[in-house]
Parts: structure tokens; sequence; C-alpha cells
């Protein structure tokens, strides 16, 4: 019995995804040995991993901190944060454009328990959202170094939504690009549209 093909489309996501992962393993991997370097003398100095990312975003914050089995010195820093920790209303997290405000940054960081020694990953595909660059905003300039991961093509054919102009790879110490193509998909669809 042969195996079935696979549809058109799942094969070419296949390849795509497989081709896209090899491409970011070989390229990225001399910023990932920079990045583990940070992390590991925020470590020996005290500190622990912060990680951030908003939207599904936070979904990379969630395998950075709290993980079962992952890196005990680690704290996610979340938007529902400033309602559980701090004294914003349980509605602040209804507003569909929370994470365009740069004021939430400060909110956050407010509600989080952060050592000077801590090093923050801050986690965004686009990196334009106000939320995410004026945290990494603040906290360079509180001294921490920062680790950024996102789409390095993304975010450089898009606007930044903060006051300043600036992205979230701007502002990194160290950038992990995630070899995600610009948009929100990565194969046109089968009709050409």
């Amino acid at each position: 019995m042969t195996e079935p093909t696979p549809p058109a489309t799942a094969g070419a996501y296949l390849a795509l995804i497989t081709d896209t992962v090899q491409r970011v393993g070989r390229e990225q991997i001399d910023a990932v040995r920079r990045a583990a370097e940070l992390i590991t003398a925020s470590l020996d100095e005290g500190g622990i991993l912060q990680a951030f990312g908003s939207g599904h975003s936070e979904a990379l914050a969630m395998e950075l901190a709290g993980r079962a089995g992952g890196l005990v010195p680690s704290n996610r820093i979340a938007l529902r944060d400033m309602v559980l920790h701090g004294d914003q209303p349980r509605t602040a997290l209804d507003d569909p454009f929370l994470e365009r405000d740069p004021a939430v940054a400060h909110r956050l960081l407010e509600t989080a328990p952060v050592h000077p020694a801590d090093v923050f990953a801050i986690a965004s595909n686009s990196g334009i959202n106000g939320v995410v660059v004026e945290l990494a905003i603040q906290v360079k300039k509180r001294g921490h170094r920062l680790i950024a991961f996102t789409s390095a093509d993304h975010s450089a054919k898009s606007a930044s939504r903060h006051p300043s102009g600036r992205r979230l790879a701007d502002i990194a110490d160290i950038v992990l690009d995630n070899g995600a193509p610009y948009g929100d998909a990565a194969l046109p669809l089968p009709d050409g549209g």
C-alpha cells in the first residue's frame, strides 16, 4: 500500500516551513549563542529571564517562562498582569487595540518583579506595536539587556505604531529573526488570490 499524497497546498506548506526552519537554524545560530550568553550572564548576576509577548507572540513568552521542564529562573509578563497585579479594571483587557498603547508598558513594568540583573526577551512578529516598543525602550533605559524575537522581513515592511517611529529590532541588543514572511500568510490562495 502506498502513502497517500497530501494536497498540493499541504505539501507546499510543509516544504516552506521546512526550508524556513532550516534557514533560520543556519542563519541565526550566532545570534542564538549571543542571546544564550546574555541569559547566562544575567543568571550569574542573580537575575532572571523576563519574557513578554502580546497577541499571538504571547505563546513564545509562555514557552520561555513558566513551562514545566523549562528555565526555572524566569517570569512571564502578560497584559493581564496589570489587572491581576495592578490597579486596572478587568474591562481594560477588552480593548482590541491594547497592544498598540505605549502607556501599557509602564503599567506592566509597575507590576513586574524586576531585578537590576534581569535580562528581557520580547517577542513580536512585526515589532511595531506601541506596548512592545515602549517596553523595549523602558527596559533599555533601566539598563537591562534585551533579546528581540521578530520577523525582520515583516518589521522592515511595516510602519511603527510607536510615537518614536522605532521598532523592537532597533532597540534590542540581540535580534533573533524568526524567518516569517511579511503578512499574515505564508502561501497564496490556490486560486491566486
